[in-house]
């Protein structure tokens, strides 16, 4: 259970597009490239704080996005996601990045989903019958949703960046998309931490 999560609790999202036509060098059609992570951790002191990672220019994002989330995440304490995604994005990355791989897969033996926590023990009825962070959140933590953001989902994020890093989108167009991607992948981190505080509360 929730017990399991050690400090410093490391709360991750991805984001990620999968281009019909490659965009870089050695990709295939629709392969998943990851391009933007957000990260809250919590310390034992409870205090709270935020990093994130977006890739804004034509160039590959991988290479980056893994040196960045290396650096960026603590070699102990537990990692908080919601679903199995980020585990299979990181093994997949550890594949393409062989100089980073043992400490990629050393991520995944600390890695603590949320989302299969939840769908084991716990149902609300404002759940709609969908484990979504996007239905789970406002069940759970009523003052907290996604509705002020300009991006409210995955897919619409993964649409957003692909026209960010289009060569003919004006700098303004693409600081605004920018700043929606930042906004939208820093709510999902922020909705398991809360999430979790929730559930916590609920179990104690």
């Amino acid at each position: 259970g929730l017990r399991q999560v050690k400090f410093p609790m490391q709360f991750l999202d991805f984001e990620t597009f999968n281009p019909g036509l490659p965009v870089y060098v050695g990709t295939r059609p629709y392969q998943v490239i990851p391009f933007q992570w957000s990260l809250h951790v919590r310390d034992s002191t409870g205090n709270l704080r935020h990093e994130s990672f977006l890739h804004d220019d034509p160039g590959d994002p991988r290479e980056a996005f893994v040196t960045s989330l290396v650096e960026a995440i603590s070699p102990d304490g537990s990692i908080v996601v919601y679903s199995s995604y980020e585990q299979t994005i990181i093994k997949r990355l550890a594949e393409i990045f062989p100089e980073h791989e043992e400490h990629l897969l050393a991520l995944c033996d600390r890695i603590f989903d949320l989302l299969k926590l939840l769908r084991q023990y716990y149902y609300h009825p404002e759940f709609h019958g969908s484990y979504s962070i996007k239905s789970v959140l406002p069940a759970l933590v009523p003052q907290m949703s996604y509705d002020d953001l300009k991006i409210q989902g995955g897919s619409v994020a993964s649409v957003a960046f692909a026209r960010m890093i289009t060569a003919d989108v004006q700098h303004k167009e693409q600081a605004r998309i920018r700043e929606a991607l930042l906004a939208y992948c820093r709510r999902d981190t922020e909705a398991m931490v809360r999430v979790f505080d929730a559930l916590q509360s609920v179990s104690s």
